[in-house]
């Protein structure tokens, strides 16, 4: 499991941001789509920083091919992955979280075999990684440092689901978390 920049922060007692009223915010969601967790990092504002991880960054994408393109490493995504790979095909997996495994795996053992088999198989893995557009059987790929682009034959979508979020007085303060943000290592 990969400690995030957020995870980081809020160790720290550092404040993430103030909204335009001046209200202190805070991560939410734990997995980059409340956006509550922006920060400037190194000079780039609106990081989403529940979606960085300490240390290296992941290595810069690069043009490739792939029998098959799934899109998403939560539940679904694993198992597309490792039941293509051992059949042989070859397969590129990718998800926007700096490793695999979803927010429904964090912190649970449930998906051990699951990452057994996958450590097992032959493909390759894109974290930190988003698709911004595509035409026919090729998408462009991005990080925060690069682009490329990866054609593919077929292609999963196994994107996970997200908390819908319904707003309470005091919702957006600092520390006050939705369940999914509590199982994300934020």
């Amino acid at each position: 499991m990969h400690k995030t920049l957020a995870a980081q922060f809020m160790t720290e007692g550092r404040a993430f941001r103030t909204s335009v009223g001046g209200q202190p915010r805070a991560p939410l969601c734990g997995m980059g789509v409340c956006y509550e967790c922006r920060a400037t990092v190194e000079g780039v504002p609106h990081v989403r920083t529940c979606q960085v991880a300490l240390g290296d960054p992941p290595p810069a994408p690069r043009s490739a091919s792939a029998d098959i393109l799934i899109a998403g490493a939560g539940p679904a995504g694993i198992a597309a992955a490792a039941a293509a790979a051992e059949s042989g095909r070859k397969v590129t997996l990718l998800d926007d979280n700096p490793a695999a495994g979803g927010q429904i795996w964090r912190g649970q053992s449930g998906g051990r075999e699951w990452f057994r088999r996958l450590e097992l198989a032959s493909f390759d893995f894109l974290p930190q990684t988003r698709i911004v557009g595509g035409e026919g059987n090729q998408v462009t790929v991005e990080t925060n440092e690069a682009r490329a682009t990866v054609s593919f034959n077929q292609l999963i979508l196994a994107t996970g689901a997200r908390e819908l979020f319904l707003p309470f007085p005091g919702w957006t303060l600092p520390n006050v978390t939705g369940a999914g943000g509590l199982q994300a290592p934020v």
